[in-house]
């Protein structure tokens, strides 16, 4: 099964496209800034969740996002209005809609299903992640907070983390050995091609790391 984890809606819309999302999950439409998403990720499992949509306000970008976690957005929902946001590239033209729950509860059973995945030891989990190539390797603190993870003793199914480290053009990619090391993650070097697809890339281009890393 595989369980998006940021920095943003990317892997989750690409696994939609490719008939690969089985099951909602709580980080799926977030957006997380580089920097913090593997911190943000540690410290929600460590602390079930506790302030995952507390304390929600608005920010300079009027997208909501927990007081406790000012680098992260409910992208495409508002969880104070109870509205689902369109996307600003592909659908300039829809309008907001009125969400048919609660999505603060919405949130919270997607919350509860991952716990329970992730606490299982019959599951076999692959999570995703994007992360922009240069700023991961500029940021030591981002690698610290991967090793948090590969060692987090909360997740008790088995697991591999895939990271696919992007930039938007081709570009030169060497990772230092440490990252090699991490004993859950597979690190793989992906490019957007951000002016041909603006919003989620080429699934066909996401599929085929996929395969190449024999995760399907």
């Amino acid at each position: 099964m595989f369980i998006p984890i940021g920095s943003f809606c990317h892997p989750a819309a690409n696994l939609k496209m490719l008939g690969l999302r089985e099951y909602s999950f709580p980080f799926d439409w977030l957006y997380m800034h580089n920097e913090v998403s593997f911190k943000y990720i540690n410290h929600l499992i460590e602390t079930n969740f506790i302030h995952f949509t507390e304390n929600l306000v608005y920010n300079e970008r009027h997208k909501v996002i927990s007081s406790q976690y000012p680098e992260v957005e409910f992208y495409h929902q508002d969880l104070i209005t109870n509205e689902v946001l369109p996307d600003e590239f592909t659908n300039k033209g829809r309008k907001t809609y009125n969400y048919h729950e609660n999505l603060i509860d919405t949130m919270k059973r997607r919350v509860t299903r991952f716990m329970d995945f992730i606490t299982n030891r019959e599951e076999n989990i692959i999570f995703i992640c994007v992360l922009q190539y240069s700023a991961t390797l500029s940021n030591s603190h981002i690698y610290n907070d991967m090793l948090q993870f590969d060692k987090n003793k909360k997740i008790l199914c088995n697991y591999k983390i895939l990271v696919l480290l992007y930039h938007d053009t081709e570009f030169d990619y060497k990772l230092p050995e440490k990252y090699l090391e991490l004993e859950h993650f597979i690190f793989k070097k992906y490019i957007r091609n951000w002016s041909v697809h603006p919003t989620f890339g080429d699934s066909k281009d996401f599929k085929k790391i996929l395969l190449d890393a024999n995760l399907i």
